[in-house]
């Protein structure tokens, strides 16, 4: 394992995006990182599966960035996309909302891009596909238990 911070993401959804994206933005010295989500819907949750068109995210794509700080990433993803047609107008609002599938769709291309950055600056990434079911600290590190009954010492556990 590299030197460096050992990191447990407890959750692959769109939280944990945020987190990895800030991460490869923003993180100094190779570490490890380890997500746990036993979902086959990686990145995209309950909520952003592929499903149906019909079905709408419930805001805008300025409020939908994962980049903290930058409220035109998802845009700018949406006009790389598809030239900015990713959406439809409210017929009350004016407001353009697109399918969930569409953000589930950036949600994994987002993950998928920050952890290439981490594995090219030298962070050892692991997607473990079990839950993480106990969390302890045990001698200055954070002991965590899956469903499997696994365990894995990582020093932050983030629950995402």
């Amino acid at each position: 394992m590299p030197g460096g911070i050992s990191l447990g993401v407890i959750g692959g959804g769109a939280a944990a995006v945020c987190l990895i994206d800030e991460l490869a933005r923003t993180a100094g010295a190779a570490g490890s990182l380890t997500v746990f989500e036993p979902s086959p819907h990686l990145w995209r949750g309950r909520a952003y599966q592929v499903d149906s068109e019909v079905l709408k995210a419930n805001s805008t794509p300025d409020d939908l960035s994962v980049r903290a700080g930058d409220f035109k990433h998802f845009e700018r993803w949406l006009a790389a996309r598809d030239q900015g047609a990713g959406g439809r107008l409210d017929t009350q609002s004016g407001a353009r909302f697109v399918p969930r599938a569409v953000y589930g769709e950036y949600l994994e291309q987002t993950a998928r891009a920050a952890l290439g950055t981490l594995r090219r600056r030298g962070w050892h990434v692991d997607i473990i596909g079990d839950g993480v079911t106990s969390a302890r600290r045990v001698n200055g590190k954070v002991l965590l238990h899956t469903g499997r009954r696994r365990t894995h010492f990582v020093d932050y556990a983030v629950l995402c």
